[in-house]
C-alpha cells in the first residue's frame, strides 16, 4: 500500500469514506421496506430482492454500558415478515454507495491500486459466520466478499477487514456509484461465491452465510462504519453533525417531516387554482433530483388556495420550480405561501440518491 495516500486522508472527514457510517443523519422517517429503498437513515439502502422477507428500518438510539463507545444511534433493521424458507435467488442487503468521482484516488485499474480497512459495530441475531462485500458496479457488479465471526448474538461487536486493492478494477469518474458496502441479511445460493478474491458477477456471501430474517423476533443494528486507505483501522472519525448534514444533503432533503403547517416557499398564483413557486436546496445535488410529495401540500393566496395535486418542473442541482394545482378562488399575480397541511406526515423527499 502507497501509505502517502492513507497520510493524506488521515485526520479530518477525508479518512472516512463513508457518509453517515455513525448513522447521526436520518430524514426521513422509520420505512417499511418492502422492495428496494433508503431507509430512515441517510445514505442506507435496503436493496432487497427476496419474495417474502420484509423489514422495518429505524434510526436506533443507543443507550447502556453494552453499546459501541461514542456512538449515540445506529441503523436498527428488524423483521417484520420471516425469510424462514430461503429461495436460492433471494437477497436482502444493507447497502451504502459511495460516489465514483470520490474514489478516484484509490487508483483501481492500474499496478498502484489501494487496499482498504473496513472497520464497524453490528449486533445481530445470532453467532457464527457472517459476511460483508465490497462490489464495484462500475465492473458489472464485481466483489470482493470477507467473512467474520460473530461470538455471541444480540451483542455489540467491533469488526475489521481489509480489502486488496483491484488492479484489473474500474471505477469510473463520474457522479455514480463507485463502490457498494453490502452487507447480506438474507443470500441465496445465487449470489453465493468464494470469500478473500475479486471476482466478476454480482454476489455477496459465501456458502456460510446466515439467514438473519428468518424469525420476526430477529433484528439487526449496525454502526460506526468506516471505510478508509489502508491496510489497518485507524479510531472512526467523529463528525460535527453539521458536517454530516450537509454531505447527506447531497443526495436527499426532506421538507416539512414532523412539521404541522412547516412553510416551505413564496410564489405567486398564476390562475384561480393554480400558484408556481421557486424552491433553492440547502446544497447542490450529485445531479437533478427527483421530487416525491407525501400527504398535502398547499398553498394560501389571496381568496384562496391551491393544494393536492402537486408538479414540479425544471429540477435542477441547485433548485426547482413547484406548480400546485386543485385549489381555487385566487387572483392571478398575488403572493401565495406554500406550506405542508396540519399533519406530521405531510412532506416533501427531494432525492438524487446513488
Amino acid at each position: 500500500t502507497d501509505i502517502s495516500w492513507a497520510a493524506a486522508a488521515g485526520g479530518g472527514a477525508a479518512q472516512n469514506l463513508v457518509n453517515n457510517g455513525g448513522m447521526t443523519v436520518a430524514q426521513r422517517p422509520s420505512t417499511a421496506i418492502t422492495a428496494s429503498a433508503y431507509g430512515a437513515v441517510d445514505r442506507w439502502k435496503i436493496h432487497l430482492a427476496a419474495s417474502v422477507g420484509r423489514l422495518t428500518v429505524t434510526q436506533h438510539s443507543t443507550a447502556g454500558s453494552a453499546v459501541p463507545l461514542g456512538h449515540g444511534f445506529s441503523i436498527k433493521m428488524d423483521c417484520t415478515t420471516a425469510e424462514a424458507s430461503l429461495a436460492a435467488a433471494d437477497v436482502i442487503t444493507l447497502r451504502h454507495s459511495i460516489e465514483a468521482q470520490t474514489l478516484q484516488h484509490l487508483q483501481y485499474g492500474n499496478a498502484n491500486s489501494q487496499d482498504l480497512t473496513l472497520s464497524f459495530w453490528m449486533s445481530s441475531p445470532k453467532s457464527g459466520t457472517h459476511c460483508v462485500t465490497l462490489n464495484q458496479p462500475d465492473q458489472s457488479s464485481k466483489h470482493y466478499i470477507s467473512e467474520f465471526t460473530v461470538a455471541s448474538a444480540d451483542t455489540w461487536e467491533h469488526f475489521e477487514i481489509t480489502i486488496p486493492g483491484d488492479d484489473s478494477g474500474l471505477i469510473n469518474n463520474d457522479v455514480g456509484a463507485g463502490l457498494d458496502i453490502n452487507f447480506p441479511l438474507v443470500c441465496g445460493s445465487t449470489f453465493q461465491n468464494t470469500k478473500d478474491t475479486w471476482a466478476a458477477g454480482e454476489d455477496y456471501g459465501t456458502s456460510s452465510v446466515q439467514n438473519l430474517l428468518d424469525n420476526t423476533s430477529n433484528y439487526v443494528l449496525v454502526t460506526g462504519v468506516q471505510l478508509e486507505v489502508g491496510d489497518s483501522a485507524s479510531n472512526f472519525v467523529h463528525e460535527n453533525i453539521a458536517t454530516t448534514l450537509n454531505k447527506c444533503q447531497r443526495y436527499l432533503e426532506v421538507w416539512g417531516d414532523a412539521t404541522v403547517y412547516a412553510r416551505l416557499a413564496n410564489g405567486v398564483s398564476v390562475s384561480a387554482n393554480t400558484i408556481y413557486a421557486g424552491m433553492f436546496w440547502h446544497s447542490p445535488f450529485r445531479s437533478a433530483p427527483g421530487v416525491t410529495a407525501f400527504g398535502t401540500i398547499y398553498a394560501n393566496a389571496t381568496g384562496g388556495t391551491a393544494g393536492n395535486t402537486v408538479g414540479i418542473s425544471h429540477a435542477m442541482k441547485d433548485s426547482m420550480m413547484i406548480e400546485l394545482s386543485g385549489g381555487s378562488g385566487m387572483t392571478i399575480g398575488n403572493g401565495a405561501l406554500v406550506a405542508t397541511y396540519n399533519a406530521a406526515s405531510d412532506y416533501l423527499v427531494i432525492s438524487a440518491e446513488l
